[in-house]
């Protein structure tokens, strides 16, 4: 009963460093990726900021794909620095809970969310295909 409440409470503040740092991430390389776009482009004529800016947000979906191992990296990382920070997993330990009890959760959301990050840069490069 206590394991599957506190593997549920490790998973969601595993998937919630992950997402932060995945946020973060994503954003600083979409704005790198635009600056950079945009100094390239700078002797063309006829091209605006606004034509760079839908390029950029065009190759998102591929720059998740590159982002999102580093992302769940460093999130577990995070995460579990956090957790052992406020001696969570001491209390978890001392509570006779296994290890493998409280990666579990972890691993899931984990899988789960390279999943849908791997289907969303798929549907991603088939519409942009349509287009």
């Amino acid at each position: 009963m206590i394991a599957g409440k506190l593997s549920r409470y490790f998973g969601w503040r595993f998937l919630s460093a992950v997402l932060a740092v995945f946020a973060g991430t994503l954003v600083l390389t979409a704005m790198i990726d635009f600056l950079e776009l945009l100094r390239r482009s700078a002797d063309i004529k006829d091209v605006s900021a606004f034509v760079i800016a839908q390029i950029t947000i065009f190759r998102v979906p591929f720059i998740t794909e590159r982002v999102m191992p580093f992302a769940v990296l460093v999130g577990a990382m995070f995460c579990y620095l956090n957790l052992s920070r406020r001696l969570e997993l001491a209390v978890a330990r001392a509570a006779a809970i296994a290890g493998h009890d409280v990666v579990v959760a972890e691993a899931a959301s984990g899988i789960g969310t390279g999943v849908h990050g791997r289907l969303i840069c798929r549907s991603s490069a088939m519409t942009l295909a349509a287009l």
